[in-house]
């Protein structure tokens, strides 16, 4: 009798490592007598094909259906065996979608000192990981609009040496992008030592965006004066003058004169891509 083969193809893992299951092709193969076989000519195997739905999601044939599961009512899952689509045991098989063509990348327009220009930074969303307080945090949204592919760590009240300390850890830990920002010293003074040493552990950081403050308090100058000193140490690092940039701009602002109504959190991020390209 002929043999009954199933076929399954694996395609790339995600998630844990376990194979992600496509649609496979069941091929029955049978002999088929002929006019000829009696004389000992051989029998040719005639193909049938069938399409077999991903395991665990149901087919046009079978809506409703739950997922196949073996023994103990856990779902097929896991690597595939000689005869057998998924093993007995092991954890549900996560499903992805094929991910459709990319387009080509097109070349980035670039300024006459080489760096990204600020309509290219928009286009091409770089990956920012940036530190802040309230401020920063009430420009999320807008950062998160303008780079999808931001990470903000913005607390209120948060203190530039916690802030300049969590920047140190996460770069120990590899966790930080190529490009950082970091926007601190609304709620208290900045020590030129905890940013000194902040800036000397992202050396090997593409670009470093310091923000100047602008707050209502009368630590803001020494913050200001801090910054831009320590920063013409560096040669990574880019000074965002968000003071001179807002401070003419009371309608960026409420009534405090520090946390950002909508309008001004849009320039802001439009201000940050702007440094980016210097």
């Amino acid at each position: 009798m002929a043999a009954v083969v199933v076929s399954a193809v694996a395609m790339p893992t995600v998630g844990s490592g376990l194979p992600v299951l496509a649609s496979a092709a069941q091929t029955l193969r049978a002999p088929v007598a002929s006019a000829s076989s009696h004389h000992g000519t051989a029998a040719k195997p005639v193909q049938f094909l069938q399409t077999v739905a991903p395991v665990g999601l149901a087919s046009p044939g079978n809506a409703g259906a739950k997922p196949a599961a073996a023994p103990g009512g856990q779902p097929l899952g896991g690597a595939v065996s000689k005869n057998q689509i998924g093993p007995a045991a092991g954890p549900p098989l996560e499903l992805a979608r094929r991910r459709p063509p990319q387009p080509a990348q097109q070349p980035v327009p670039r300024t006459a000192s080489g760096r990204p220009s600020a309509a290219a930074i928009t286009a091409v969303e770089p990956s920012i990981t940036a530190f802040g307080d309230s401020v920063m945090l009430g420009a999320q949204p807008a950062l998160d609009a303008k780079f999808p592919h931001s990470a903000v760590y913005a607390v209120e009240g948060r203190q530039p040496y916690v802030t300049l300390k969590q920047v140190r850890e996460l770069q120990a830990a590899k966790a930080l992008s190529p490009v950082v920002a970091i926007h601190t010293g609304n709620n208290g003074i900045i020590r030129a030592s905890d940013l000194s040493d902040t800036l000397g552990a992202l050396r090997d950081r593409r670009q470093v965006v310091l923000f100047t403050d602008r707050v209502p308090m009368d630590w803001q100058q020494p913050n200001n004066s801090t910054i831009t000193q320590v920063a013409k140490r560096f040669g990574n690092v880019v000074v965002l003058d968000w003071y001179a940039r807002s401070n003419s701009n009371q309608s960026w602002f409420y009534d405090d004169g520090l946390h950002l109504r909508p309008p001004g959190a849009i320039h802001y991020a439009d201000l940050l891509a702007q440094a980016l390209a210097r």
